[in-house]
């Protein structure tokens, strides 16, 4: 070791400045946490249905319906008769169409036929989707009740085993990955994010 580097070395090190702390640096990921999980917890029975199991719930058939068995957010499957009259609505960008069951209180929610490609009216169908009662989505009330008055949908009741009218989301399937994981994916990583930005934060 030559002079200089041992008159540097015996030289006293400068201190390195103390951080400046930011009071306050902790607000912006804790609101952004907190509208994050705000938006995740009202998504949340979507998560659910997202990874729940895949196999359908069986409510059954004409002469053997088991609406006893129907639960909120449950994957389903039914047989039945559909009427031959249906309600239009639009979804986003999407034609839906309202089409009730004759023999059993559940409204199915599908897909609107495209031109040509009309299902036969009165055949048995069997769908399969997500399973909501009717207080879960209250537009349809009305027409729940115009079904139910001219005798298109089968009321429910002791005798059908349900106090409610079903509807069930045709297309709505676990574990698919559609729009609507993606959607609630990119949820979950922003909360993933601001925990970990908060964090960062409340360490310094």
């Amino acid at each position: 070791m030559d002079d200089l580097e041992r008159f540097l070395a015996s030289e006293p090190q400068p201190e390195e400045p103390p951080r400046r702390r930011r009071p306050l640096g902790w607000v912006f990921p804790a609101l952004g946490l907190l509208l994050s999980g705000a938006l995740l917890g009202q998504q949340w029975p979507d998560v659910e249905y997202l990874f729940s199991s895949p196999a359908p719930l069986d409510l059954g058939a004409p002469g053997d319906y088991h609406l006893e068995r129907a639960r909120a957010g449950a994957f389903a499957r039914i047989a039945g008769r559909l009427s031959p009259e249906g309600s239009h609505y639009t979804r986003g960008l999407f034609h839906r169409e309202l089409v009730p069951f004759l023999d059993a209180p559940v409204l199915l929610d599908r897909p609107e036929p495209a031109a040509g490609n009309t299902p036969v009216q009165g055949a048995p169908s069997v769908a399969e989707g997500r399973l909501e009662p009717e207080s879960a989505d209250r537009r349809f009330d009305a027409v729940i009740r115009y079904f139910l008055t001219r005798d298109e949908l089968a009321p429910p009741g002791r005798h059908a085993g349900t106090a409610h009218v079903w509807i069930l989301t045709e297309g709505q399937r676990p574990w698919h990955l559609g729009a609507s994981a993606a959607w609630l994916a990119w949820l979950l990583a922003l909360v993933l994010f601001n925990v970990g930005w908060l964090w960062r934060r409340l360490a310094r």
